[in-house]
């Protein structure tokens, strides 16, 4: 057989493999268009931001298989950090696993600090029951996070009863105390809204309608007085009088009746006398004749 019968033997054969090169390079330049590298996060340090970490770390999670998604989380972590779950028991879940790492590397205070703060919390002057409430089970979520759920609500519970201050309050759930903390938080949405209620009442009271007979629920001692409201005692209005010298007999002021030059001509006549009293001349003492009726 010639060389030239081999090689025109030979060029399909060369052309296929061509073809198949060319090809493979085609789908492999395609892919790795459609499927970039993916960025790989930093790796978390203390200090550092948690919540961005948290949501850059998720997404760089979600490329890879769920039976590889925690070992990538935690290969994210820095030498600091992991040593401070090394004693932690991991869990097998990712919302468990970044619920961990929150509370251990996001700068929270330890469990004994919310602890303390839990104790030691009552309800602020001004502050809603429910807002109470609310603040209560965060601090208890964070000082017991692992407690069970019945010694939770209980322990939350009489913390809420021990700190209310509202009077009212007190008094209604001494009366009726609740028995779990679904009930608490019913009574204090109850009683936040009567609250409110007589709070928006007394706010829609102008000054012209001011009166003390506007009704059993408004308080007096949160009402404001009218402008024009004189709060003077009649002690002080005497006193005033005196200052100023008014005279009752002449009505003139700058003197009493006692010492009114205008009456002093007619002492002893019904216009210049008292109808109780007889007054002696000026400078003289009274005689007892004088003072007999």
């Amino acid at each position: 057989m010639s060389t030239s019968e081999n090689d025109l033997r030979e060029m399909p054969v060369l052309s296929m493999l061509k073809e198949d090169s060319v090809n493979s390079a085609d789908h492999t330049a395609r892919s790795s268009t459609r499927h970039l590298p993916l960025p790989v996060p930093e790796k978390l340090s203390p200090g550092a931001d948690f919540k961005v970490w948290e949501l850059v770390t998720r997404r760089y999670a979600s490329h890879f298989p769920a039976e590889l998604q925690i070992d990538v989380v935690i290969g994210l972590l820095s030498s600091e950090c992991l040593s401070k779950i090394a004693d932690e028991d991991l869990p097998e879940d990712m919302e468990g696993l970044f619920n961990l790492l929150r509370r251990r590397l996001s700068g929270l205070h330890p469990a004994l600090t919310y602890r303390r703060e839990f104790h030691g919390y009552s309800q602020v002057r001004g502050k809603c029951l429910t807002e109470y409430l609310t603040q209560l089970r965060r601090l208890a979520h964070l000082g017991y996070p692992d407690e069970p759920q019945p010694a939770h609500e209980q322990r939350v519970l009489e913390r809420f009863l021990t700190g209310i201050t509202q009077t009212h309050a007190q008094r209604e759930f001494g009366v009726h105390p609740p028995r779990t903390l679904e009930e608490a938080q019913a009574s204090a949405e109850v009683m936040d809204s009567i609250e409110a209620s007589l709070c928006s009442e007394m706010d829609a009271v102008s000054f012209s309608s001011w009166s003390p007979s506007v009704g059993p629920t408004v308080r007096m001692n949160r009402m404001p007085s009218p402008p024009s409201l004189d709060r003077v005692s009649p002690r002080r209005v005497h006193f005033d009088d005196r200052r100023r010298n008014r005279c009752y007999a002449c009505g003139g002021t700058g003197h009493l009746a006692r010492e009114c030059a205008n009456t002093r001509n007619q002492r002893g006549t019904n216009n210049g006398r008292s109808p109780t009293r007889n007054y002696p001349p000026r400078g003289t003492s009274p005689s007892k004749e004088a003072r007999l009726p």
